[in-house]
């Protein structure tokens, strides 16, 4: 029997940049959802978060997940940075 424990990181804007970058890096987003996201991330560190913006740019990152030709691991990361930005924006 193998115990492994499941890592959970806080919803911070740090996270979500981290998320991000890995999916600028590995080229799977576009340049335009890059800065729609980004600008959501930048206003959430300067402290004020734009819930209708984070609800938008979730929404084209669970889309861009289910589009056909998405690497699964990409997809997951786009994924996860939707739920990250749908919960910070409450």
């Amino acid at each position: 029997l193998q115990t492994q424990t499941r890592i959970s990181w806080a919803d911070t804007p740090d996270v979500a940049g981290a998320y991000l970058d890995q999916l600028h890096r590995s080229e799977s987003i576009s340049g335009d959802m890059h800065h729609q996201v980004m600008g959501v991330i930048d206003g959430w560190r300067r402290g004020r978060i734009n819930a209708g913006a984070a609800r938008t740019a979730a929404a084209s990152l669970n889309e861009a997940a289910g589009a056909q030709g998405v690497n699964p691991i990409d997809a997951g990361r786009m994924k996860a940075l939707a739920e990250v930005l749908i919960r910070a924006a409450g």
